[in-house]
């Protein structure tokens, strides 16, 4: 065997077309590196410059509407509440910009809500009745200007002090306060869901508290986690509490809907982890701002490069089985004294050995090559996935390992798709343009007719809709939602169902031949 598999590379390395191939393959990681370095270069700006750019927005649309223009406005009031906006937003610019606050930083919030209440302020000041301040601002008929006076002294206090241990305090002081509120009122609309929408706040503000986490703070881990927490669960509540008109609620839609839920239920209990661990995780990881592509990013990226082993397999294992009938030479495997099952299987070993060694160098070039030109984002984070109920860790270079084998796995479904279509057609081009488009193409166009046709069942068990393994890793199962053991035995179904096509018609070939 080790004999017709060093003749099968022999033949694949003879043509120089195959080795640029292969060299270009390896080298797929410098289209990652240079995807993210453009990316940097063409959308980096300084925090200075945006906010800049925000105010000079907002002064050439006060410079060119001077004044009420009926084309322009439905009305003069309109056209007033707009004036009122754009002052009010280059207002807040300006003051992000005289008191250094950066566009990660958690004062942004605060400061969101402070410029919210300065507008509404401005308003009442200026006259503006209570169903215009509806109507254009979306502001409360019940007004207490006293009481939003003293909600701004207060915010700017914790701004200018950048105080926001207190901050977390007094919300969760007073998200404790709505809960309580709800809960003691003898009725409420949507009563399940408005009160565990309540008990979500308070739990992101009591993990605030308790993490000395500055809330919505994107360059902070912690506080970017508490928020990944509250909006999973927040989407959970929501998907969990349907009204029963909702369509989500038809039977077509049910696996759809189970999906989301168990995808929010595993994010949640990811999350937490990490939390009480201490540790980051990657998921938080990806979410966490950075003004640079980090190491992270470019091994993420660097797994989708690696699907060039897919397409390198396909080119290979068409052009190792099409060439012997294009150039005559099926005649001479038949006087080679192994069994013609064996001279397949070294076909397919060949093609499978050499993408397996292409991987793990492949994996080893992107690595150094991350490491030595991409910004590390301090100790490396942990890979976390939810099984079963329970929430696994392994170490993110473990996981990066698993996603390129996983693309692996692919690639040799492929060969085997491949060297079936080749052997019944003899045709290079036919196997490789048929296996490509199914490859590229079909999942999406399974993911359409899934959605399209009331999901049929047997669109579980079609190959390219389970193809991706990585999806249960991650926990988004997407169409056709099988489980993920469902999606293995499917991918070695069709790859043992493929195989033995391709051996029963390559012995009958060489028969008549």
């Amino acid at each position: 065997m080790n004999k017709l598999i060093s003749n099968e590379w022999m033949k694949l390395f003879s043509r120089k077309r195959v080795i640029v191939m292969v060299v270009l393959a390896l080298l797929s990681g410098l289209v990652s590196m240079a995807v993210l370095k453009i990316s940097d270069n063409q959308t980096h700006v300084s925090w200075q410059e945006s906010y800049q750019e925000e105010i000079d927005f907002y002064n050439r649309q006060i410079a060119s509407f001077p004044e009420f223009d009926a084309q322009e406005w439905e009305n003069e009031t309109s056209y007033r509440a707009d004036l009122m906006r754009w002052n009010n937003q280059i207002q807040k610019y300006q003051f992000y910009l005289d008191n250094q606050i950066p566009n990660w930083d958690w004062r942004l919030e605060v400061l969101e809500q402070y410029f919210n209440n300065l507008l509404l302020m401005d308003c009442v000041r200026a006259g503006w009745n209570t169903d215009d301040l509806n109507r254009y601002f979306g502001y409360s008929t019940d007004i207490d200007l006293t009481q939003v006076e003293a909600q701004n002294e207060s915010l700017m206090v914790y701004v200018l002090n950048n105080d926001y241990l207190t901050y977390n305090k007094e919300q969760l002081q007073a998200a404790e306060e709505q809960l309580r509120t709800l809960q003691e009122m003898p009725w409420v609309e949507n009563a399940d869901k408005t009160i565990a929408l309540a008990e979500n706040d308070v739990q992101m503000w009591e993990s605030y508290v308790q993490y000395n986490a500055a809330p919505y703070a994107r360059d902070n881990w912690m506080s970017v986690a508490i928020q990944r927490i509250h909006q999973n669960q927040e989407i959970y509540i929501e998907n969990s509490h349907l009204s029963p008109e909702d369509p989500m609620r038809d039977e077509e839609h049910a696996e759809e809907l189970q999906s989301i839920l168990d995808s929010a239920q595993a994010a949640v209990a990811k999350d937490r982890f990490a939390l009480e661990n201490h540790v980051a995780s990657y998921d938080i990881e990806m979410d966490v701002y950075t003004e640079h592509s980090t190491y992270i990013d470019f091994l993420d990226l660097s797994v989708w490069s690696s699907l060039v082993l897919v397409l390198l397999g396909i080119v290979l294992a068409a052009f190792l089985v099409a060439s012997e009938y294009r150039y005559d030479t099926i005649k001479q495997l038949v006087i080679y004294p192994y069994k013609r099952s064996k001279i397949l299987t070294a076909k397919f070993r060949a093609v499978e050995l050499l993408l397996l060694m292409m991987c793990i160098v492949l994996f080893g070039i992107n690595l150094l090559l991350g490491f030595l030109l991409f910004p590390k984002q301090g100790s490396m984070p942990i890979f976390t996935m939810y099984f079963n109920g329970n929430v696994l860790w392994m170490p993110y270079i473990v996981f990066i390992l698993v996603k390129y084998l996983l693309v692996l796995l692919q690639a040799w479904v492929m060969v085997s798709m491949a060297v079936m279509l080749a052997v019944i057609t003899r045709s290079s081009s036919i196997s490789m343009a048929i296996s490509l488009g199914a490859y590229l193409f079909l999942r999406s166009l399974l993911n359409m007719v899934y959605t399209t046709l009331s999901a049929p069942g047997f669109l579980k068990y079609l190959l390219f809709g389970n193809l991706d393994l990585t999806q249960y890793l991650t926990n988004t199962a997407e169409v056709p939602y099988a489980p993920w053991w469902v999606s293995l035995l499917v991918i070695l179904g069709w790859w043992f169902v493929m195989r033995r096509i391709a051996y029963a018609v390559f012995k009958r070939r060489e028969i008549r031949e």
